[in-house]
């Protein structure tokens, strides 16, 4: 197998000032930046007697989402302008969903209240294509150097539990959530040096708060930047969150988890902590130098040099409603009833724009058409993509030795209880599924039904449908039964 790693600064041209910045309601526009923001790659290509081997590309993103709109487009610019090849399903779109980003979207072009974020989605065309295309260009030069710098390489696994209190479950503090943090590990052939780590791991990138006024890649960029920085750029890095749809760093609320739980006043302090640059450094140092020690204990027989490489996608549509059963807190129910509809009486005439022909800023969002009553309907859906990334890594000096890797792109933010079931559905079962959580599109957080009706709250708000969650794992299940075929027929041949 041959492997090579890659960055690019994205940061817009101007430092950042002025720039709307995505996450958050914040009062103010970017003024500069605490660092620099990047795209960072990561292409394996297998090693066959094909002239035309099969190569898997992730590109890391520093930003808060990537629409699956510019996700397309990034992948069609790659196939037209690089030989990477004509393989879509191969390319994965990631962004680290970090809270100190430019705007994509037009949602955060007007800084202010929540009433503004909605104002972005009806009315916040957008005026980010020659930012778009900027860093489009970026990217392209980047595949175009890691296809040259492809390097005869073995890889391993590894996985470190995070014990320390790093983390916590905004919405059920006292699980105590305890997350690991997953490794892939790549040596060159030749001197046989580690060259490169990607790491996963789920925490929201939120270390600082909606006070910080300047563009940041936050903990992932610390990460990656410690990395790099302590080896003097002998090992390259690549990060990718994990499931952290409900899971923040601790940066000022404490650990007082009983409390944090039980007291309404110290559960806000968990959304509304107040994180400064500090924190951000302190937690990309901490998860920087575990991966480094924990990539540096694998032992050399934990290594594979032949590796196998199959991607799958699938497009999907999930209808926008709100089919709540009256169960639970009275009180709760005929919130998220208000506020759905509240939703809907804003997205609709988004969707209706899609619908006759108009330029609409969320162009996966529509209205459903009648053809036998030649009209629109009073429905809306939304559009977005399922990714499967499967991985069969083999010893040439033991071809029975396999160790099989499944890699999955959610377009949305993951959470805890949603992302256990998710991993449990996947085909060719193994300890070694890994959500790669906001990959080439975001619809939603998703959740778990439960979570809506028995408690509701701001992420459903913030979600296109209380339901994404539920309908997600629901085709994701079936898009799993689909292509268990097709896995099952990957094989060692060389």
């Amino acid at each position: 197998m041959k492997v090579s790693f890659g960055k690019t600064i994205i940061t817009p041209q101007n430092g950042g000032h002025g720039v709307p910045m995505a996450g958050y309601t914040r009062l103010f526009f970017a003024q500069g930046k605490l660092d620099d923001i990047f795209a960072r790659g990561m292409l394996i290509e297998e090693n066959t007697k094909e002239s035309d081997p099969k190569r898997l590309l992730v590109i890391s993103l520093d930003l808060l989402k990537v629409p699956l709109a510019i996700s397309e487009y990034i992948k069609i610019k790659i196939q037209e302008q690089t030989n990477f090849g004509d393989n879509s399903e191969q390319i994965l779109i990631h962004a680290t969903h970090t809270h100190s980003a430019p705007d994509l979207t037009g949602e955060f072009y007007w800084p202010g209240s929540s009433l503004n974020v909605f104002r972005g989605i009806m009315f916040g065309a957008n005026r980010n294509d020659r930012y778009i295309v900027f860093f489009t260009h970026r990217i392209i030069t980047m595949v175009r150097q890691l296809i040259l710098d492809l390097t005869p390489s073995k890889i391993a696994q590894a996985t470190h539990l995070i014990e320390e209190n790093i983390v916590i479950n905004r919405r059920n503090p006292l699980r105590k959530s305890k997350i690991p943090l997953w490794l892939l590990v790549f040596k060159r052939i030749d001197n046989d040096q580690i060259f490169g780590i990607l790491g996963n791991y789920g925490m929201h990138p939120t270390s600082l708060s909606n006070r910080n006024d300047k563009l940041s890649a936050d903990y992932p960029g610390r990460f990656c930047y410690h990395i790099e920085s302590e080896t003097e750029n002998k090992i390259h890095a690549i990060f990718i969150t994990g499931a952290a749809g409900d899971l923040n760093p601790i940066t000022t609320c404490g650990t007082d988890f009983e409390t944090l739980e039980n007291d309404p006043k110290a559960r806000k302090t968990v959304y509304d902590q107040l994180g400064t640059y500090t924190h951000t450094k302190k937690l990309g140092f901490f998860l920087g130098n575990t991966a480094l020690q924990v990539a540096r204990a694998v032992n050399k027989d934990d290594y594979f040099d032949i590796i196998r490489i199959r991607g799958f996608t699938k497009a999907i549509s999930i209808i926008i409603e709100d089919k709540q059963p009256y169960v639970y807190k009275w009180g709760t129910w005929l919130t998220n009833k208000l506020v759905f509809y509240l939703k809907r009486l804003f997205l609709f005439p988004m969707a209706l724009k899609h619908a006759s022909g108009q330029d609409p800023n969320f162009p996966a969002m529509y209205l459903t058409y009648d053809s036998k009553k030649k009209k629109v309907k009073d429905r809306m859906k939304v559009n977005t993509l399922l990714q499967l990334l499967h991985l069969k890594l083999y010893k040439s000096i033991n071809p029975s030795d396999v160790l099989k890797i499944n890699l999955i792109g959610v377009p949305g933010e993951v959470f805890e209880d949603l992302a256990e079931k998710l991993i449990h559905i996947q085909p060719e079962m193994t300890s070694n599924n890994h959500i790669f959580q906001n990959s080439n599109d975001w619809v939603a957080y998703l959740f778990e039904l439960k979570d809506y009706i028995g408690q509701g709250g701001y992420e459903p708000i913030a979600s296109a449908s209380p339901h994404c969650g539920q309908e997600i794992l629901k085709k994701f299940k079936m898009f799993f039964n689909e292509i268990q075929v097709e896995i099952e027929k990957i094989s060692f041949d060389i």
